[in-house]
This record gives C-alpha cells, sequence and structure tokens, in this order.
C-alpha cells in the first residue's frame, strides 16, 4: 500500500540579507512513511573560493547530534541532513558560516536557521 507524502518545504534565504547575497541557503523538508526528512545545502554566490561551513545540529536517541560539511569551496558546502531519528528534526539549527579563509576573524555570513519551516 502506498505511504501518503505531504509536499516537500522548499526556503531559499539570500544571505547575509537581500540586498547583499553571497550566499543562499537552501533548506528543504519532505513528510512521508517514515517521518520527516530534511536537507541543507549552502551555495557560494560570489565568483570565488571562500570558507564555508555548514552545520545541521540536533537531537538523536538523547544526545546532540552535529553533521557538518566544511571547506574552501566555490560552488556550495553540504548537502547535510536531519532524518525521522531524530528527536526533533523540523526544529534542528542549521548554521551557515561564509569567511574569505578558514582562519579569518571576519564572518561575511554568520546565519542560524531551523531545519524546517519555523520562525
Amino acid at each position: 500500500m502506498p505511504t501518503s507524502t505531504k509536499p516537500a518545504i522548499r526556503i531559499a534565504d539570500r544571505l547575509p540579507s537581500a540586498q547583499r547575497r553571497l550566499g543562499t541557503l537552501f533548506r528543504y523538508g519532505k513528510s512521508g512513511g517514515d517521518g520527516w526528512r530534511g536537507c541543507a545545502l549552502f551555495d557560494n554566490n560570489t565568483g570565488g573560493t571562500k570558507y564555508m561551513k555548514l552545520t545541521v545540529c540536533g537531537a538523536k536517541n538523547g544526545e546532540r547530534r552535529c553533521d557538518k560539511d566544511s571547506g574552501d569551496f566555490s560552488q556550495y558546502a553540504g548537502p547535510v541532513y536531519t532524518g525521522p531519528d531524530w528527536s526533533d528534526p523540523k526544529g534542528a539549527k542549521v548554521t551557515a558560516i561564509m569567511k574569505k579563509k578558514w582562519n579569518s576573524d571576519t564572518r561575511l555570513i554568520d546565519a542560524e536557521r531551523c531545519a524546517g519551516a519555523c520562525n
């Protein structure tokens, strides 16, 4: 018997702002027969290589869990995922950081969002 699937959530945040976009944080989510799954991808819109770090943190089996992708990227960081085995996959925190170099103190982008469609 087929399982019902709710429409996917698609959110694109221009970062650091809509007027000055250096990156775009894409968040996707979908409910299915086994629960809610989320995915985040951090796009580099600068035209050059930057240090980028994309992290998703939440709880799994009562313990804090973080999955990340980081490094020098000219296109994107990620994807990183949440899954139905996480305690609150929609409420997991997604963090997107962009700097000119990994050891720079100045962050071009420092953003935190929920994995799902929450504020």
